[in-house]
């Protein structure tokens, strides 16, 4: 059986929602420390989920999320 290495991972957020944001945050941390990329689309509110959590998405283009291999 193949075994398949994640290198980043993408996740839609209700950026409205009480939690989200926070668990956001959680989430890249965690990601983090495994050595995977947290990525969003360009539409992401990047700074507002920067500013709000003190965690950074990379940024990158709808063809990259759609390309397995980033």
């Amino acid at each position: 059986m193949a075994q398949f290495s994640i290198k980043s991972i993408g996740v839609i957020v209700k950026p409205h929602q009480p939690d989200a944001l926070e668990t956001l945050c959680r989430l890249t941390k965690w990601l983090s420390e495994r050595g995977i990329a947290f990525v969003g689309p360009p539409d992401i509110e990047r700074e507002r989920i920067e500013h709000e959590t003190g965690c950074s998405v990379e940024i990158v283009s709808e063809e990259e999320l759609r390309d397995a291999s980033i």
